[in-house]
C-alpha cells in the first residue's frame, strides 16, 4: 500500500509559496532590494534545473541534482507565484476603491451582531450583494461592506435592506499591517448610518443564514447571555457575542484559541458523519462527508483555521477512499498550499498562522516530547506532548501579536482542552438536534451548565494571577525558529550530524538578529518617536532619559497597540503622559498601561460632563493627574507644551529639542491657528491638510494615509516608524527598523 504522497517535498512547496508572498510583502513596505535578489537567484537555479533534466550526467552529485530537479524547478516556481498572486491581489484590492461620500446602500445581510451600551447601542452587519446609488447612477460592488449603524436596528438575518449612509473602501493596509481581518472574508468596504434610515425590502432565503439562524435563536432561547456567546463561538468560531469580560479572561490565560474552530471541532463532525454514514460506500459516505463539511465551511465563514481543518479531513477522507495511507505532514502542507494560493493573505492572519504553526508542531515534535515524558502515565503522556509541542510552536505567533506569555497557559490547556472536548461534543450534538426540532430545545440546558463550569474554572485560572513573561516579537527572525525546529524533527530526510549544524547555525542567527533588534540602548538626545501604530501618538525622549507619550487618540483599540510598541521598546516608564481625549477609552489605556509601565504624571482635558470628571477622578489612582481646560499651556522638565481646543477637536503643540511639533486628529485652519506664532517643523495629523501645511509651512508632514508626491509627506501605513532629530541644525529621519508581519 503506497503512501497517498510517497515524498515529502510538498512541505517545501508550502515553505516555498509561503516565502514568496512574505517576500512580495517585504518589498511592499520595505523597498525592492529583497524581490531583486529573489529573482537573481531563482531564474538561475530554474534554468540549472531544466537543464539538468536533459542533459545527461554520470557524477554522483549531479545524478541527485537531475532526480529532484523537477522538484527544485516547482520550488522556484512556487516562489514566484507567491510573490506574483500577493502583489496582484493586493493590486486587485486598491483597485476596488471607491470615492469615500453618501451613497444609498442595498444588500442582504449574512451576519449580524449588536453592541450593547445603554444609550449608545451600535448595531455590526456584514452584507453582501450590495448595489449603490451615487445620485447618478446604480451599480453593483464585488464584495461585502462592513455595516456599523448607531442604534439598534430593526433587522435580522437574510433581510435585504437599503439605508443612506457614508461608505468608503478598506484599505488592505490597517495601522501597519495587512487588513486580514477583513479581506480574508471578502470584506472591502465600510459604512456608517443610523439604524433609523434603514427600510426593509424582504427576505432573501438561503440555506446557510437558515440554519444559522435556527441555531442562534435556538441556543439564545434555551441559554443565558454569556453562555450562548461563548458557544456560539465554540461552533462557529464567532466570538462577537462573547461578552468583553469573558473574552478578555479567556485571552488573559491563553486559551483563546479554543474558540477558534480548528481539527476539535471538524474532527468531531467528521466522527459523527461517518458514524451516520458508515452503511454507506465508501465512495458515498467521501461524497456525503465532502458535502456536509462544505456547508459546515459556509456557516463558518471560511476562516482559516476551519477551512484548513475542511481541507485536511477531505483530503483524509479521499486517501481512506482510494486505499491510500494518510500522511499527517503532507495533508495538512496540501491545505496549506490550497489556502495561500487561494488568498495570499491568509498568510498575515493570527488564525492561521495559529492554526498551522500548531499542527505542523504537533506532527513534528510531539513523538520527541513523548518520549521525554515517557516516566508519565501513557495517556497523561499524550496530552502533554500534544500541549507542549503546540504550545512551541505557536510561540512566534504569540509573541508577535501578544508580546506576552501568561504563565497559567499550560496548566490552562491542561485543564480546559480535554474539558472544552467534551463540551463541544455535547453542545453541537444537542444545538443540531435544537436547531432541526425547536421543540426539544430543552437539551441545551446541558451544555449551558458545562459551559458555565468552564466560565468558573477559567475565572479560577485566573484568579491564581501567576504573572507573565514578557517576550518581544522575533519578527522575521521567526524564519529561523522554524527552521531549527523543522531540522529537530525526524521528518526531514537529512543524517543527524547536517541537521545538528543547520540548528547550530539557525540558532546562532536568531540570537544575533535577536540581540541587535531588543539589546536596550539609552535614549538618543531629543528624539521624536512617531510609530507606525495607526493611531496620533508620539513618543518623545529627553535628553534626560525621561519619556513623554501624547495620545490624541486613545480610541477603543489603540491599547493594544500602545503596549506592543512600547513593549517592543522595552520601555518601563513614562515621565509625562498627555491624553487630550479623557474618556472611557482613555481610561482603559491607563489601566493598561499601569500594568506593564510606571506611570509619572498624567495630563488630561477637563470638561464639562459629569461621567468624564468621575473617569479623571479614577484615573488619580494611577499616577498624578493634571487637569487642563481650552487653549492653555504648561511646562514639564523645562519643555513648553500648548494645548489648543476648537470645534473640531484638540492639537498639541511642543518645540522638542529645537524640533517643532505639532499633533492633532484632523487639523484645520481654525483649529490651527492659535498656534500660528510658533514655529512648526512638523506635523502629524490623521489626514493630510494641505491648506494647513500651506500656512505653516512645515518642512516634514506626517499623516496616517498617503496623499500626493510631496517627499515630505509620510504615511505611517506604508513606510513603517520614524525617528526625528536634530543636528546641528539639520533634522536627521531614520526609519525604525522593526519589521512587522
Amino acid at each position: 500500500m503506497k503512501r497517498l504522497f510517497n515524498v515529502r517535498w510538498i512541505v517545501f512547496y508550502l515553505i516555498a509559496l509561503a516565502a514568496g508572498i512574505l517576500t512580495a510583502w517585504v518589498g511592499l513596505f520595505y523597498g525592492k532590494l529583497l524581490p531583486l535578489l529573489l529573482l537573481s537567484l531563482s531564474l538561475p537555479v530554474m534554468i540549472l534545473s531544466l537543464a539538468f533534466l536533459f542533459w545527461p550526467v554520470k557524477r554522483r552529485i549531479f545524478l541527485w541534482i537531475q532526480a529532484h530537479a523537477l522538484r527544485i524547478l516547482s520550488v522556484c516556481l512556487l516562489l514566484l507565484v507567491g510573490y506574483v498572486s500577493f502583489n496582484f491581489q493586493f493590486i486587485q484590492v486598491q483597485n476596488r476603491s471607491l470615492p469615500q461620500g453618501t451613497y444609498q446602500v442595498t444588500g442582504r445581510i449574512s451576519d449580524l451582531w449588536t453592541e450593547d451600551g445603554g444609550e449608545y447601542s451600535v448595531t455590526g452587519m456584514i452584507l453582501d450583494r450590495v448595489s449603490l446609488n451615487d445620485g447618478r447612477s446604480s451599480f453593483e460592488i464585488g464584495g461585502r461592506v462592513n455595516a456599523v449603524f448607531y442604534g439598534t436596528a430593526d433587522a435580522d438575518l437574510g433581510d435585504r435592506i437599503t439605508f443612506s449612509g457614508s461608505l468608503s473602501s478598506l484599505s488592505a493596509v490597517y495601522h501597519g499591517r495587512i487588513n486580514t481581518s477583513f479581506l480574508g472574508s471578502g470584506v472591502y468596504y465600510r459604512a456608517t448610518a443610523q439604524a433609523e434610515s434603514i427600510e426593509k425590502l424582504g427576505y432573501q432565503s438561503n440555506l446557510v443564514i437558515d440554519l444559522r439562524k435556527s441555531f442562534r435563536s435556538a441556543m439564545s432561547e434555551s441559554m443565558s447571555s454569556r453562555t450562548f456567546g461563548m458557544g456560539y463561538a465554540l461552533i462557529f468560531g464567532d466570538k462577537t457575542y462573547m461578552a468583553e469580560g469573558d473574552y478578555q479572561t479567556f485571552r488573559d490565560i491563553g486559551v483563546l484559541h479554543i474558540f477558534a474552530v480548528s481539527g476539535l471541532h471538524v474532527g468531531f463532525i467528521l466522527w459523527l458523519l461517518n458514524l451516520i454514514l458508515k452503511k454507506l460506500s465508501y465512495r458515498l459516505r467521501f461524497v456525503g462527508v465532502t458535502l456536509i463539511l462544505t456547508l459546515y465551511l459556509f456557516l463558518c465563514d471560511f476562516s482559516p483555521s476551519v477551512t484548513r481543518a475542511v481541507i485536511m479531513c477531505i483530503v483524509s477522507s479521499f486517501a481512506m477512499t482510494i486505499g491510500a495511507s494518510r500522511d499527517r505532514l503532507n495533508i495538512v502542507s496540501i491545505s496549506g498550499l490550497v489556502l495561500l494560493l487561494i488568498n495570499p493573505f491568509y498568510l498575515f492572519d493570527m488564525g492561521f498562522l495559529m492554526s498551522f504553526t500548531a499542527v505542523l508542531s504537533i506532527v513534528f515534535l510531539s513523538v520527541h516530547f513523548s518520549r521525554l515524558l515517557r516516566f508519565l502515565p501513557k495517556k497523561i503522556a499524550g496530552n502533554l506532548a500534544v500541549t507542549l509541542s503546540a504550545q512551541v510552536g505557536m510561540l512566534p505567533v504569540l509573541m508577535h501579536y501578544f508580546g506576552k506569555i501568561p504563565l497559567t497557559t499550560l496548566l490552562a490547556n491542561l485543564i480546559l482542552v480535554p474539558f472544552v472536548e467534551l463540551t463541544f461534543m455535547i453542545l453541537f450534538t444537542a444545538a443540531l438536534f435544537a436547531a432541526l426540532i425547536p421543540q426539544i430545545s430543552a437539551i441545551l440546558v446541558v451544555p449551558d451548565y458545562l459551559l458555565k463550569g468552564l466560565l468558573i474554572a477559567s475565572e479560577w485560572l485566573a484568579d491564581l494571577n501567576l504573572g507573565q513573561v514578557v517576550l518581544y516579537s522575533l519578527g522575521l527572525f521567526a524564519v529561523f525558529y522554524y527552521a531549527a525546529l523543522l531540522l529537530v524533527s525526524d521528518k526531514i530526510f537529512l543524517r543527524v550530524p547536517w541537521r545538528a549544524v543547520g540548528c547550530l547555525i539557525c540558532s546562532v542567527i536568531l540570537a544575533a538578529g535577536y540581540l541587535w533588534m531588543y539589546l536596550p540602548s539609552p535614549p538618543d538626545r531629543n528624539r521624536i518617536l512617531i510609530p507606525d501604530i495607526g493611531y496620533q501618538s508620539v513618543l518623545l525622549e529627553l535628553d534626560s532619559g525621561q519619556r513623554i507619550w501624547i495620545d490624541l487618540d486613545a480610541g477603543e483599540g489603540s491599547k493594544e497597540s500602545v503596549l506592543s510598541y512600547l513593549r517592543q521598546k522595552q520601555i518601563s516608564s513614562l515621565e509625562l503622559l498627555i491624553l487630550p481625549d479623557c474618556g472611557e477609552h482613555a481610561l482603559e489605556l491607563i489601566k493598561e498601561l499601569s500594568r506593564e509601565v510606571s506611570l509619572g504624571n498624567i495630563v488630561v482635558a477637563e470638561t464639562d460632563e459629569l461621567s468624564e470628571l468621575y473617569l479623571i477622578e479614577a484615573m488619580g489612582e494611577y499616577a498624578e493627574v493634571w487637569t487642563v481646560k481650552g487653549n492653555t499651556s504648561f511646562r514639564f522638565a523645562g519643555q513648553l507644551f500648548f494645548l489648543a481646543e476648537s470645534p473640531s477637536g484638540r492639537c498639541v503643540y511642543t518645540n522638542h529639542g529645537g524640533i517643532g511639533v505639532l499633533m492633532g486628529a484632523a487639523l484645520d485652519r481654525e483649529q490651527a491657528w492659535p498656534l500660528v506664532l510658533y514655529a512648526v517643523h512638523l506635523v502629524v495629523s490623521q489626514t493630510y491638510s494641505a491648506e494647513v501645511a500651506g500656512d505653516f509651512l512645515p518642512e516634514y508632514y506626517i499623516c496616517n494615509k498617503y496623499y500626493g508626491q510631496n517627499s515630505n509627506i509620510y504615511g505611517l501605513n506604508q513606510v513603517g516608524g520614524l525617528i526625528f532629530s536634530l543636528n546641528h541644525d539639520i533634522i536627521r529621519i531614520d526609519y525604525d527598523q522593526r519589521l512587522y508581519l
